[in-house]
């Protein structure tokens, strides 16, 4: 079992072999314990959209994988899309027990205002109304088999909890522990990853490189990294950020922080 490859693409390379499988169950369930029936699914997408903005999420990582805006083009005339193909990618580094995983490498359940999705249809928001969209990382079912009745009735639970309300340019995030103190064994503090490739948007690619950077809030005081790259890697030494965002020449992408 080559290490290097994802396990779903190791999964189908498998499929036949029992010794192989056999393999790859054991690797995997030593990598992520108890989340071991997150590893391997199919990838499954959901798009929300309101008045001025459409986002697209997947279930592999819970992520937002692509925002278009309503509304405004680029300098070639195309719709203003945020990120390049599988260029945003965040998740949680987890410590279970001895282990450490990062949930970007796990699928993730789908859910819609608490109910599971199983189709493929979008959903459009308007005006005063608003949608819940949760991504929900499940461990397995110490009772059973892992299908959509205990999902559905789950009540341990990782939840990224996206909000979308119908005119607005904000996209509600919230990250819920549900009943995980057995099984996530952090203190208090949980590390997030983000990484973004962001889209050209602009005529020149030149200028909006040099125009492009990283800001955030530190207690009361805005700080960001140069742009020409000269400290283009900070420590903050733990310092609460407020607020921290991808700055292109004229379009942002920021997570705001609800509470210090």
């Amino acid at each position: 079992v080559n290490a290097e490859e994802d396990f779903v693409t190791l999964e189908k390379k498998a499929k036949g072999n029992d010794s192989l499988e056999s393999q790859l169950q054991t690797k995997i369930n030593d990598k992520f314990s108890m989340f071991s029936s997150c590893v391997i699914d199919s990838l499954k997408s959901i798009s929300i959209e309101n008045d001025v903005f459409k986002v697209d999420l997947q279930n592999k990582g819970g992520q937002v994988k692509q925002v278009t805006l309503k509304g405004y083009k680029t300098y070639y005339k195309k719709p203003v899309e945020f990120f390049t193909k599988n260029g945003n990618n965040y998740g949680l580094n987890l410590s279970i027990g001895e282990k450490v995983i990062n949930t970007q490498d796990l699928f993730f359940k789908i859910f819609v205002n608490n109910k599971l999705y199983l189709n493929n249809n979008p959903i459009k928001v308007s005006g005063k109304d608003s949608i819940i969209v949760s991504m929900r990382l499940i461990p397995n079912n110490p009772n059973g088999e892992n299908d959509n009745n205990y999902f559905q009735n789950a009540k341990q639970y990782i939840e990224y909890k996206y909000t979308l309300r119908g005119n607005d340019y904000r996209l509600g995030y919230g990250i819920i522990f549900n009943n995980m103190q057995d099984i996530v064994t952090d203190d208090n503090e949980i590390e997030m990853n983000w990484v973004s490739e962001l889209k050209l948007k602009e005529k020149d690619a030149d200028i909006e490189r040099k125009n492009s950077s990283i800001y955030y809030l530190l207690s009361d005081e805005v700080d960001y990294l140069k742009e020409n790259g000269r400290d283009d890697n900070k420590k903050e030494n733990a310092i609460p950020i407020k607020w921290i965002n991808y700055k292109q020449q004229f379009f942002l992408t920021s997570i705001l922080a609800t509470k210090n």
